[in-house]
């Protein structure tokens, strides 16, 4: 072998041995950073779905674990469809991860798909030839907003997916070829969420901007019919059409859910980990003006139209609901740093390279590791009522129980098929959810002069409830838990801090607990909240309100 191509090797294997270190270091990043419990109350009902479908060999027609389940919805007759069978392929991943490896796959897996997404964004922008130092510091801001959007819940993979979307359709805006693995892309993501109504948003866009591009139609006919069938190819998932309208139908009744409102109207919730979103966002519309200014001044603009629109509507989307934050990141940061490469000359030497990463990569952010390693706690009690639950299957109370709607997938991964629940967050019928919001808000509007809330727990033949007793967003104690402190025909049977479980039938082997107990934990859930939020109005009135009931 010559000396010329010995040097080649060599000087080949140092880029792979570099770009393989950077790597590995960016997934124990990630690891670190995202070793934290399972903290998702969807996953669990997920995880059960998952294990549904594979032993019953078929897709659930109507939901099996709530026992108010109403079969025709005329409000929202598509969405139970979407709910049903939309994430079919995500949950019996999740749920065969969980399976085999238990809570540490499902972390180190989540960990996994966080890597792929900013591997493949730091392959882009080296296609790109994207500023190092510029890339790598916006893939760090990425990392760490990360943080507030890589849950165990199937929507992991849309992130992933509307990566390698967006990554495919750029680089086929710039001549290659790889817009052929985007019907295959689009296939197995229509099967696995809904998010994929972003990639056929994001290809739309790239269909407009090549059909009004100067270019002969010769070479856009292959292109654009590959779009097309990209997008046709998605009706081929059990929910076919119906992800799309059933989503539309839905928008309007999402009512209290807190991922579909703005992030603006819960600055007070939001921790440093959001600061890249507005940062971006302000970046964003700055290169956008820029550009505009450019275009008035005619001259030629270097920021590409799919850009602009991709980031003018991602970017609107985020503003609107906290749900879409991370899909704008995940465009802004490759389109970004590759505009602003060019304002930049600097390369950084390996020295310097090497001091940033071990300033990333400080002790600080490997605790999580090591706290989860030292207290083997892999899944957050605060979200997972472990003690609660196995007290309701030990005691084998009353199957018809009214249930707090975030614990509900969990209840249904430890119960079902034993007992069914109330609620949970995949109940898809507002009426069902108006129901539980009205026993929950004590409402007094009387049927034959029973209040409502009252009623409605008749009507269901409800002997149970667990729930907390205080709302962990505004502070308010529960007006259901007033009605109950005062009802002498319920009895406190159990209390741990996070939950309270009352019922009508004191059986054998329970113990009726005075009511002050009650009052203690609203007392800890206060607390709580006020550990978490230390001048939170709510809080501190509901902690006043308190001593009065005292």
């Amino acid at each position: 072998m010559s000396i010329r191509n010995s040097e080649f090797f060599r000087t080949l294997n140092r880029t792979w041995l570099a770009a393989t270190a950077f790597l590995v270091l960016l997934f124990l990043l990630a690891s670190s950073q995202w070793f934290i419990p399972i903290s998702d109350y969807d996953f669990w009902w997920h995880i059960k779905t998952g294990q549904y479908i594979l032993e019953h060999k078929s897709l659930p027609d109507k939901d099996p674990f709530s026992f108010t389940y109403i079969e025709n919805q005329t409000e929202v007759s598509e969405w139970p469809i979407v709910i049903l069978k939309s994430y079919w392929l995500s949950q019996v991943i999740l749920y065969l991860v969980y399976m085999f490896a238990g809570a540490l796959g499902i972390i180190m897996f989540k960990a996994l798909v966080f890597f792929l997404i900013i591997a493949a964004l730091w392959r882009y922008l080296i296609f790109r030839s994207a500023s190092q130092i510029i890339s790598f510091l916006m893939l760090v801001a990425l990392i760490f907003f990360s943080k507030e959007y890589m849950t165990e819940r199937p929507q992991i993979f849309s992130f992933l997916f509307a990566t390698v979307c967006f990554i495919v359709l750029d680089t086929a805006r710039a001549g290659k070829k790889s817009y052929l693995f985007l019907p295959l892309l689009m296939l197995l993501w229509a099967n696995m969420h809904g998010g994929f109504l972003v990639g056929i948003a994001f290809i739309l866009i790239y269909t407009v901007c090549l059909v009004i591009k100067k270019q002969a139609w010769k070479e856009k006919y292959p292109v654009l019919f590959f779009y097309f069938l990209s997008i046709l190819i998605t009706l081929l998932n059990p929910a076919s059409y119906h992800t799309a309208t059933g989503f539309m139908s839905v928008q309007g009744s999402t009512g209290e859910t807190l991922e579909f409102r703005s992030p603006l109207g819960y600055l007070q919730y939001l921790n440093s980990n959001w600061y890249p979103l507005f940062g971006f966002i302000i970046l964003s519309y700055i290169v956008i003006s820029v550009e505009a200014i450019r275009l008035i001044k005619r001259k030629s603009s270097t920021l590409p139209v799919e850009h602009v629109l991709l980031l003018l509507g991602t970017s609107l989307a985020a503003f609107t609901s906290m749900r879409y934050g991370y899909f704008f990141m995940i465009i802004a940061v490759p389109i970004l740093a590759v505009r602003l490469s060019g304002l930049f000359s600097f390369t950084p030497g390996p020295y310097f390279r090497a001091v940033l990463l071990l300033a990333v990569l400080s002790p600080a952010y490997f605790s999580p590791l090591a706290a989860a390693l030292k207290t083997r706690q892999l899944t957050d009690e605060s979200f997972v009522p472990f003690q609660a639950v196995e007290f309701i299957k030990a005691k084998a109370l009353f199957p018809k129980i009214y249930n707090d709607i975030v614990i509900g997938g969990y209840m249904i991964w430890k119960l079902y098929p034993d007992y069914k629940v109330f609620s949970y967050t995949g109940t898809s019928n507002p009426e069902i959810y108006r129901q539980y919001m009205s026993i929950l808000r004590g409402n007094t509007t009387t049927y034959f002069g029973v209040p409502e809330w009252k009623a409605l727990l008749d009507m269901y033949g409800i002997r149970t409830i667990i729930h907390g007793t205080v709302n962990p967003y505004s502070g308010e104690i529960y007006p259901l838990m007033i009605n109950l402190l005062k009802d002498e025909a319920w009895h406190l049977v159990y209390f741990d801090g996070i939950m309270a479980i009352m019922t009508r039938d004191m059986q054998p082997g329970l113990t009726d607990f005075p009511r002050t107990m009650l009052l203690r934990q609203m007392r800890w859930e206060i607390e709580r909240g006020l550990n978490r939020l230390p001048n939170h109005p709510g809080f501190l009135r509901s902690l006043d309100m308190l001593s009065r009931l005292n």
